[in-house]
């Protein structure tokens, strides 16, 4: 959860965290897993701050995508409580790789998962252009 498989940059790698769920799983078993789509990675959705005064860790985090790798990297800054907003208290690099949803159900289909089925986060409804998040459910076919 919580974008967990947008942390495995190399498309080989996941195909291979992909085979390696199908071979520890049961039949009639569902993998569920969720990820920051393209839309949102491309959009800026990291971006945010909390600079108060008041707040006991305040932070900024600020975000650039490349389209011809398709990562993101999120720099994150934070200040512990009582320190000055110049220098960061510690800062944090992520980056996560765009997934396009097709690419991810063919990754499934291949590491042999039976049905896969894709929702706008915290619905069952369809995903969209503008769909930021998409939860996957692959189900372990028997045989």
């Amino acid at each position: 959860v919580f974008d967990s498989m947008n942390y495995i940059t190399e498309p080989e790698r996941r195909a291979s965290a992909f085979r390696c769920v199908r071979r520890a799983q049961r039949d009639g078993g569902l993998f569920v897993f969720d990820v920051n789509t393209p839309y949102a990675l491309r959009n800026a959705f990291f971006d945010q701050q909390n600079l108060r005064p008041d707040a006991v860790v305040r932070y900024r985090w600020r975000s650039s995508f490349s389209e011809t790798t398709k990562l993101c990297t999120v720099r994150m800054e934070f200040w512990l409580s009582g320190a000055q907003t110049g220098t960061p208290s510690f800062v944090e690099i992520h980056t996560q790789r765009a997934y396009e949803v097709d690419e991810l159900c063919t990754m499934l289909d291949r590491a042999g998962f039976a049905r896969v089925r894709v929702y706008h986060a915290y619905t069952f409804d369809a995903c969209t252009q503008r769909t930021d998040r998409a939860f996957l459910v692959a189900e372990v076919g028997s045989g």
